[in-house]
């Protein structure tokens, strides 16, 4: 399969993902790329367990300036490390845009294949199949 027709089939893909498919695919490609600071987290009690360890000043803190919604789904930090909430995941709210994230898993198909339902060993469909035994295109 030629490249841009990846990169094309990977963008489809990726604008058809549901919330929970677009954050695992934003924090594998937060880890993939070295910008962990950018994952998304389910908003929940092991959330905060996990990142202010019982710290509650600091905890009211990012809550304070960040943009919390307690009922929202997801959160991430910011990038003065304070929390923002969303009610759902859309593409507008992964670290890159669809476009560089694809260019980006095209090259690197590998450690993203089990995102997506694409082979790109299959053969693009355009493609021009030639037949061996046809010879109009042979100089008499």
């Amino acid at each position: 399969m030629k490249r841009e027709t990846l990169v094309q089939k990977i963008i489809e893909e990726i604008n058809a993902f549901d919330s929970d498919e677009l954050v695992n695919l934003n924090n594998w490609y937060c880890d993939e790329t070295d910008c962990p600071d950018d994952q998304i987290y389910s908003n929940d009690a092991n959330f905060f367990a996990d990142y202010f360890d019982g710290n509650v000043l600091e905890a009211v803190r990012a809550v304070s300036y960040g943009d919390y919604n307690y009922t929202h789904d997801w959160v991430k930090f910011n990038g003065y490390g304070n929390l923002e909430t969303m009610d759902r995941i859309d593409t507008d709210d992964l670290v890159d845009s669809v476009e560089v994230m694809a260019e980006e898993i095209a090259d690197n198909f590998s450690a993203y294949d089990h995102f997506f339902n694409i082979d790109p060993d299959e053969d693009d469909e355009d493609e021009d199949d030639t037949d061996e035994d046809d010879d109009t295109h042979l100089e008499p």
